[in-house]
């Protein structure tokens, strides 16, 4: 059995509809009016409460979703989700990724497109991008090591990406968040 690190992070994602009925309407308006008192809390732990508030907002909208099945477009972009994050670093085609999931390319397309509005390529830039910002701040890597490690072929093409995205360079994200090593 493989041991994991006790504070690693796993990846997930979780699916909100933008319309559709609430389900327990007293309980997220409970929940509601304890996000917005709490904004005005400066006590130590007020932070931390108002995530866990806010996580059982999540959990209450989302409570009617996980007692049903998922969807077979669900479940296929789900899937190539948790391809295209565990392959970021790799180049990825359509074709590859309909070979592994058994699934034709435009199919995946469309399941990801249903479910997470963007295509599989999108997302994976998202990741790519993602683990770009973590390897910035948190490691000595040059911005074209990092850029390799996530997956970039070109150091231009993800300067230029990382930089539409975030508004700012590479090096000057690096900058701004970090000094010396060291998150702000």
């Amino acid at each position: 059995m493989k041991r994991r690190h006790l504070f690693a992070e796993q990846p997930f994602s979780i699916y909100l509809p933008k319309y559709g009925d609430v389900p327990n309407i007293e309980a997220v308006g409970r929940l509601c009016e304890q996000l917005v008192r709490s904004m005005g809390e400066t006590a130590f732990f007020a932070e931390w409460r108002r995530h866990l508030v806010f996580q059982q907002l999540l959990q209450e909208l989302c409570a009617d979703r996980a007692a049903e099945p998922p969807s077979h477009a669900a479940a296929v972009a789900a899937e190539a989700a948790a391809f295209l994050r565990k392959n970021y670093h790799r180049t990825i085609r359509y074709r590859d990724l309909g070979e592994a999931l058994r699934f034709h390319p435009n199919h995946i397309a469309r399941c990801m497109r249903m479910v997470y509005d963007c295509t599989p390529m999108e997302y994976l830039q998202k990741v790519r991008l993602e683990q770009a910002r973590l390897l910035l701040v948190s490691s000595d890597l040059t911005v074209e090591q990092v850029a390799e490690r996530c997956g970039f072929s070109q150091l231009a093409y993800f300067s230029r990406i990382f930089k539409r995205r975030e508004g700012m360079s590479p090096t000057e994200f690096r900058r701004r968040f970090t000094k010396d090593g060291m998150l702000r």
